[in-house]
C-alpha cells in the first residue's frame, strides 16, 4: 500500500512539474509571437472614404458566454459583439470619434439592432425586399445631438463601396499545440484586391495549463473601428 501511494505520489508531481514546464514552454512561444507578428501594420491610406464594405460576417451568437462554455470562436483576438451583431454602430455613430462614414453596407440584416438601439433609431422599417446586401446610411450629418444619429436602412443587389475590410483566423500547427489563436482584420481595397494594412492579434489558453495572455492588449468592443478608420478615413462630418 505504502509503495502504490508513493508510486502515485511521483506521478502527480511528475504530471504538475510537466504542467508547469508545459506552460511555460507555450507562454514563451506565446511571447514569441507577440513580440515578432502582432501589431499594426498600414501600407497604405485612404481619405474621405464615404462608404465601407464588410466582407465577411462573423458569428453573432454571444461572444462572452461562448468563451465561458469554452467554445472559443474563430478569431478571438479580434471578435466582438458589437462587430458581430451590430457593426453599423462602429461606423455610423458619432459616439466613437468625430469622423463617420456616409453608408455601411453587408450582408447582415438588421433583426437584432431593433432591440439593440443604443444610440441609433432607425428612420424607417427595415423591409425585406430579397436582395442580397443591407446598407445602412446615415440621413443627417450633425455631430452635436445624439437625436441626429438617424439611419435608414434597405436592401440592394449591389454595393457602392470602394473599399472594405474583412477578418481571418491565422493557426499553425504549434498555435494549436500550445493553445494559441491568432487573427488579423484586413483593410481591402475592393476594386484591386490589394490589402491597405493588417491588424493582428494572439490570445492565449495554454493547454494543460493556466497560462493566459493577449496581445497587443488595446482590445475593446471599439478596436476594429478605430483601426479601420485610421486607414479608411472617413468624410469628416460638418458640425452645426
Amino acid at each position: 500500500m505504502k509503495k502504490a501511494f508513493l508510486v502515485a505520489a511521483v506521478l502527480v508531481g511528475a504530471l504538475y512539474a510537466g504542467r508547469l514546464v508545459w506552460g511555460e514552454v507555450a507562454y514563451r512561444y506565446f511571447r514569441h509571437q507577440c513580440e515578432t507578428r502582432a501589431g499594426e501594420f498600414i501600407y497604405q491610406t485612404v481619405d474621405d472614404v464615404e462608404g465601407l464594405y464588410q466582407m465577411r460576417l462573423r458569428d453573432p451568437k454571444d461572444y462572452i458566454d461562448r468563451i465561458r462554455r469554452g467554445d472559443i470562436p474563430e478569431d478571438p483576438f479580434g471578435h466582438t459583439n458589437t462587430e458581430a451583431q451590430t457593426p453599423w454602430e462602429l461606423f455610423l455613430a458619432n459616439t466613437l470619434t468625430k469622423y463617420s462614414y456616409k453608408f455601411f453596407e453587408t450582408t447582415l440584416p438588421p433583426r437584432e439592432s431593433l432591440q439593440r438601439l443604443r444610440s441609433f433609431r432607425f428612420e424607417n422599417v427595415p423591409e425585406v425586399t430579397g436582395e442580397h446586401y443591407w446598407i445602412y446610411e446615415r440621413t443627417h450629418d450633425s455631430l452635436e445631438n445624439a437625436e441626429h444619429n438617424n439611419v435608414s436602412v434597405r436592401q440592394i443587389s449591389k454595393i457602392r463601396s470602394r473599399y472594405g475590410f474583412t477578418w481571418r483566423e491565422i493557426r499553425s500547427a504549434w498555435d494549436r499545440a500550445f493553445g494559441v489563436w491568432g487573427g488579423e482584420t484586413v483593410a481591402v481595397d475592393l476594386d484591386t484586391g490589394e490589402e491597405l494594412a493588417i491588424r493582428r492579434g494572439f490570445i492565449l489558453w495554454a493547454t494543460f495549463s493556466d497560462k493566459t495572455g493577449i496581445c497587443p492588449d488595446s482590445k475593446t468592443d471599439m478596436t476594429t473601428g478605430y483601426f479601420v478608420k485610421s486607414v479608411l478615413k472617413p468624410s469628416k462630418i460638418s458640425r452645426r
